[in-house]
C-alpha cells in the first residue's frame, strides 16, 4: 500500500497479526531513507505504529458491505447515495452518473467520504 491511498479512519490489514487496524495518523521517519509509518489501532490496542509497506488493503466483500450498513436491494446493495452492484470481476459503486470499480474497503471509505460531504463510513464492531 502507498501512504497517499490512505486517510485517517481507513481500515487496513496487518497480515502478520491477521488483525484489522484503523489508521489514526501518520509519522515520518527522521532517519535518512526511513519509511513512513502509520499510527494504527485495533479493537484491543491503540497507538501502535506500523510501516505502511507492511499493511495490506482489505478486499471488499458482501460481509464488509453489511458491516458498513449497506442493505440489499433489487440486484445489488444500497449505501447512502450509493448503488452497489457485484459483477464477476468485483463491486461497482454508482452515484449519479458516475460508476467506479471498488476493490478494497479503504477505497469504499474514501469515495463515501468524498460523495457524502466528508461523512465517515461507520462500521459495526469487528470482534
Amino acid at each position: 500500500m502507498e501512504a497517499n491511498e490512505l486517510r485517517i479512519g481507513n481500515k487496513v490489514l496487518n497480515p502478520y497479526h491477521e488483525k484489522v487496524y484503523t489508521v489514526e495518523g501518520f509519522k515520518y521517519s527522521r532517519e535518512p531513507g526511513g519509511e513512513r509509518r502509520a499510527y494504527v489501532s485495533t479493537f484491543e490496542y491503540s497507538g501502535n505504529t506500523v510501516k505502511i509497506s507492511v499493511l495490506q488493503p482489505i478486499p471488499l466483500t458482501e460481509n464488509w458491505l453489511q458491516k458498513a450498513g449497506a442493505t440489499q436491494s433489487e440486484g445489488g446493495w444500497k449505501l447512502g447515495a450509493f448503488s452497489i452492484n457485484k459483477k464477476s470481476d468485483g463491486f461497482y459503486v454508482s452515484v449519479g452518473p458516475e460508476t467506479v470499480k471498488v476493490s478494497f474497503v479503504h477505497d469504499l471509505q474514501n469515495i463515501y467520504y468524498y460523495f457524502h460531504g466528508k461523512k465517515e463510513l461507520d462500521f459495526v464492531a469487528f470482534h
